[in-house]
């Protein structure tokens, strides 16, 4: 359990990020498929005469992927801004009444 504890924090992170995000950002779907598509293909192969053969493979396969995932929005960004801007508003409005807290400490001691 003292495994849990330390990493607490890092497991529930997710949760204060907004829920149009939570799905996509939580999960390691974009990273699994990729190393299925390695997999895929190298079992077409099977057998690779050097180092050279495995790289340009590899190579070939990330350099698919990423033109792939250029060409398309994973995260729409505006959501992103939007919800950083909330929390912004929200963090202010705390320090803004932690201040006034402490201020009125301060008038009345």
């Amino acid at each position: 359990m003292e495994i849990l504890d330390r990493g607490w924090l890092d497991i529930v992170s997710v949760y204060a990020l907004a829920e149009v995000l939570r799905k996509k950002l939580r999960t390691s779907n974009m990273v699994e498929r990729l190393n299925e598509e390695v997999k895929r293909r190298e079992r077409v192969i099977r057998i690779f005469p050097n180092i050279g053969s495995i790289l340009r493979i590899l190579g070939s396969i990330l350099i698919d992927e990423n033109e792939k995932w250029s060409q398309r929005k994973y995260l729409d960004t505006s959501v992103l801004k939007k919800f950083e801007l909330e929390r912004l508003v929200e963090v202010t409005e705390k320090q803004l009444a932690t201040l006034e807290v402490k201020n009125q400490g301060d008038v009345i001691a």
